[in-house]
């Protein structure tokens, strides 16, 4: 959670303001050869990340009816109602800021303030009947009135700040209007000029947006508003704008929607949990990411894997702006991450998501897999096991992949394997046991567990403070994960967004029913000569989804509209999985003899000096002495360096 304690320290930079932490895990043995100890440390220490309270200016948003311009309700009680998933999510962005404000205030300058804007009242307006949206906010509260004027205020109705050596800094959830058309009715009298109404607390701003669900019965609203407000951070990030829905008057539900969602509501001790993981850097988007892997698709295939699925599937349903099949579909394959899918489509980020996942593999968080209880790649500690060996002719092989879950274990204070690599697939193939590094053949045979132990602050001293979060256990569910951070309403909010209600055509769990056939059948066409593979591929796809009913009635994959072979050819991901997961031991582990194939393929191949390239397959091991000369390692951090500009040009890294 989001700490109180001043002894946090904070950075202040041009554009940010973070705090660090870091989280630690349990990497004790449960299994060894008699007779043997194992002497690594029963803690590892995970590199620091950045929990960003600050930016440089606040977000502003614009009203569409692009994004869920209907609300159809949750189920196991769908009704259409009125639509103000934009009023609650503005709501939200001044409840999650001025939370944070009462956590990390350090000077009488961090604080929230009124400005001159204001949005208009019923008698008190000036324009057109047709560029105005009637809204009655339900209350004769004054002070109450005056919050909602602000929030849906043209501009800038409310500001928080953080005052860090002069410069201002906003919380990253803060987002306004930049046009708005509300005209707001009320009972309340208006006072004189002259009087001056303080902005709420957090906790007095989360009554006025309660009230205004219970005047709508609009509760459903208010939750899922929640889960878009904790994605806005990451609408910098991956340069998306923020776009909320068109508010809509509907006659109400009959339902009664304060019974069955008011107890989701987190309290502000929750929200702060919300809060970590929303500005916490990557947090979300290994989430969101992460819900397109599986468990089984090697670096290699990873192209393969997903690009038919995102261009024949998906990319249809977002031009024709059916964004509820792809929500269900998503909350097939992660129900605890489907109040962030929801939650992107309500802020307009999801067609951004599908967009970039062609060719970016994010940072894998161990910390979001953990808190979120939903698998995200093959280092999650779920995957961690006792190391199989394999005996190929007169050598003992292990899995690669097993290989870098002991390289990263073994490294408990995380100075060379901190990070897990960046690519949620496995590497492929098997390794030679005596070609592999000391920590990884002492550790072998201990069955090292990854288990999340607890988050830690950095404080100024350089010490760290211990942060257990909340207990996030519902009764009667029994999660994969230890999880200490998120509260409750995460768990039970993912379960609760996942039952949006279901569209008449929809999505299956296209996923799953791919790994029935195609992960083998795509390594077998790898085996086929080029001129085949094109031709082969479309055959066990086009009879997979004619046997598996993998396409709904509307986009349905005829021999006609098979992808065309330069989308088949498309491995960009997988070379960029591919390079990014060997490049992770090639700093430490050289070159291995078994591994010289693998570096004359294109994908790998210029990381290397050419006219050395032989010379370093020949000579360099896991146990050498020489490693790599300054000149090697120059040349590849000057790649990867490359690789992040490339990046960072693509996407902004705002958190």
């Amino acid at each position: 959670m989001t700490p109180r304690s001043i002894e946090v320290a904070e950075c202040a930079g041009s554009y940010s303001l973070f705090l660090e932490g870091f989280s630690s895990w349990s990497i004790a043995p449960t299994g060894r050869v008699p007779d043997h100890t194992c002497d690594l440390p029963s803690i590892k220490r995970a590199p620091s990340r950045k929990v960003y309270i600050g930016e440089s200016s606040p977000n502003t948003c614009d009203l569409s009816e692009e994004f869920l311009p209907e609300w159809c309700g949750l189920e196991p009680h769908p009704e259409s109602a009125g639509n103000y998933l934009s009023v609650f999510v503005l709501g939200w962005s001044y409840i999650l800021s001025a939370r944070l404000l009462e956590l990390r205030q350090t000077t009488p300058e961090d604080r929230i303030v009124y400005t001159s804007n204001k949005a208009e009242s019923d008698g008190h307006h000036e324009r057109d009947n047709r560029d105005y949206f009637h809204f009655d906010i339900g209350t004769d509260n004054y002070a109450e009135v005056q919050w909602w004027a602000a929030i849906l205020a043209e501009g800038c109705g409310w500001r928080a700040t953080f005052v860090r050596d002069s410069k201002k800094y906003y919380p990253p959830w803060e987002c306004h209007l930049n046009s708005s058309p509300f005209i707001l009715h009320h009972s309340a009298q208006l006072e004189s000029s002259g009087c001056t109404v303080e902005p709420p607390s957090s906790s007095k701003a989360l009554e006025y947006l309660c009230n205004l669900a219970r005047f709508y019965n609009a509760f459903d609203q208010l939750v899922t508003a929640l889960a878009a407000t904790i994605t806005l951070p990451s609408h910098n990030r991956f340069g998306s704008s923020i776009t909320l829905p068109s508010p809509i008057n509907r006659p109400k539900p009959r339902q009664n929607t304060e019974l069955m969602y008011a107890c989701q509501i987190p309290t502000t001790t929750e929200l702060a949990n919300l809060m970590t993981l929303s500005c916490t850097s990557g947090l979300v988007a290994s989430c969101l990411f992460g819900s397109f892997w599986k468990p089984g698709i090697s670096c290699n295939l990873a192209s393969q894997w997903l690009n038919p699925p995102l261009k024949q599937v998906f990319l249809p349903y977002i031009h024709s702006k059916n964004f509820i099949s792809i929500i269900y579909a998503m909350s097939q394959r992660r129900p605890n991450l489907a109040s962030l899918w929801l939650g992107s489509v309500v802020t307009g980020l999801l067609p951004r998501i599908f967009q970039v996942s062609r060719s970016f593999l994010p940072t894998t968080s161990l910390e979001a897999a953990v808190w979120t209880s939903s698998p995200q790649s093959f280092m999650d500690p779920q995957y961690h096991r006792l190391v199989p060996v394999r005996k190929i002719g007169t050598l003992d092989m292990i899995p690669r992949e097993d290989e870098f879950r002991l390289l990263f274990v073994t490294d408990f204070d995380s100075q060379v394997y901190g990070n897990p690599p960046l690519s949620p697939y496995p590497p492929f193939g098997f390794v030679d046991i005596q070609h592999t590094s000391l920590d990884v053949r002492l550790h072998l045979s201990c069955c090292h567990k990854l288990e999340y132990h607890s988050w830690n602050w950095q404080c100024h001293s350089g010490r760290s403070l211990s942060d257990s979060g909340t207990p996030c256990l519902r009764k009667g569910t029994k999660p994969n994960f230890k999880t200490n951070i998120l509260p409750a309403v995460l768990v039970v909010f993912g379960i609760l967004s996942m039952t949006v209600y279901k569209p008449k055509i929809r999505i299956e769990n296209w996923l799953h029913k791919y790994s029935i056939l195609l992960p083998s059948a795509l390594a077998v066409i790898g085996l086929l000569p080029h001129s085949i593979r094109y031709s082969a591929y479309n055959a066990i796809i086009f009879v997979h989804s004619s046997l598996k009913g993998l396409l709904g009635p509307t986009v349905i994959w005829r021999r006609s509209r098979q992808p065309d072979e330069e989308e088949f050819l498309d491995d960009e991901l997988s070379e960029l999985a591919t390079r990014n997961l060997f490049s992770w031991t090639f700093f430490t582990e050289g070159i291995r003899i078994e591994e010289k194939i693998f570096w004359e393929h294109e994908w790998l191949e210029f990381l290397i000096d050419r006219e050395e390239r032989v010379e370093l397959s020949e000579h360099s091991s896991s146990n050498s002495e020489g490693g790599l000369n300054d000149q090697k390692l120059d040349f590849i951090r000057m790649w990867q360096g490359g690789v992040a500009v490339h990046l960072d040009e693509i996407i902004p890294t705002a958190i």
